[in-house]
């Protein structure tokens, strides 16, 4: 997750993503669910993470579409129980 949240930061010149922030977007649009945005690795019996450039330019693209928003509204959706699928 970390160089994940590296890049999109690297990426973004307004605003600077934090781990919560980043995880609204995971929970929310089920990243861990596909493939093309996520695999999993198993380190001792427990998961480990790793997110694919098609992750990173997925949560930039849906960022940049209401910046000033999204944050929020993914927040609130999640906090109602809802997910993309």
């Amino acid at each position: 997750m970390t160089r994940a949240l590296e890049r999109i930061n690297n990426s973004l010149t307004t605003k600077k993503f934090n781990r919560n922030e980043f995880l609204l977007f995971v929970n929310y649009y089920e990243l861990k669910n596909q493939e093309r945005f996520c695999y999993t690795l198993m380190n001792d019996g427990k998961p480990r993470y790793y997110y694919s450039q098609q992750a990173i330019d997925f949560i930039i693209g849906e960022y940049v579409k209401d910046p000033e928003n999204i944050i929020q509204n993914l927040k609130k959706k999640l906090k109602d129980g809802n997910k993309k699928s």
